[in-house]
C-alpha cells in the first residue's frame, strides 16, 4: 500500500511540475539568471541602477544576455556574462535617452540564451519581475 502511495505521490508532482525528470532537468539547471525586485533612480530619474545575478555553464556560448526595464518608455542594459558556472552579480544603469521614470512600479525582463557548441542546442533562461523604483 505504501509502495502505491508513493508512485501516486511522485506521479502527482511530475504532473504539477514540481519535479523534472530526464533532459528538461539536466538543460534548466544549465542557465538562470535573476533580476532584483528594487532598482535606484539616479539623474533626475534620466537612470535606473539594479542589480541581476546570472549564470551558465562552462562550456556554453552567451548569444544573448540582457535585462529590460519598463515604465512608459524602456532602457535595455546588457549582461556581459561568461559561462564559468558560478553565479554572477551584475551592477546595472540604464539611462533613458528621452523621458525620466518614475518612483513606484516598473516592468524588469531578463534573458539569457546560450548555446552548446558540442550539440548546437540552444537554451534560455528568463525572469520578470515588478520593480520598484526608489
Amino acid at each position: 500500500m505504501r509502495r502505491i502511495i508513493a508512485v501516486g505521490a511522485a506521479f502527482m508532482l511530475l504532473l504539477a511540475g514540481l519535479v523534472t525528470v530526464g533532459p528538461a532537468a539536466a538543460v534548466a539547471s544549465r542557465v538562470n539568471v535573476d533580476v532584483a525586485k528594487v532598482g535606484r533612480l539616479t539623474d533626475g530619474g534620466r537612470t535606473v541602477t539594479f542589480r541581476a545575478t546570472a549564470r551558465c555553464e562552462p562550456g556554453l556560448e552567451v548569444l544573448e544576455a540582457f535585462v529590460t526595464v519598463s515604465q512608459g518608455s524602456f532602457v535595455q542594459v546588457g549582461l556581459p556574462l561568461t559561462c564559468d558556472g558560478r553565479n554572477q552579480v551584475f551592477n546595472l544603469a540604464g539611462t533613458l535617452v528621452d523621458g525620466l521614470f518614475q518612483p513606484g512600479a516598473a516592468q524588469a525582463s531578463a534573458f539569457v540564451l546560450v548555446l552548446d557548441p558540442a550539440t548546437g542546442q540552444t537554451t534560455q533562461a528568463q525572469d520578470s519581475e515588478q520593480m520598484r523604483l526608489r
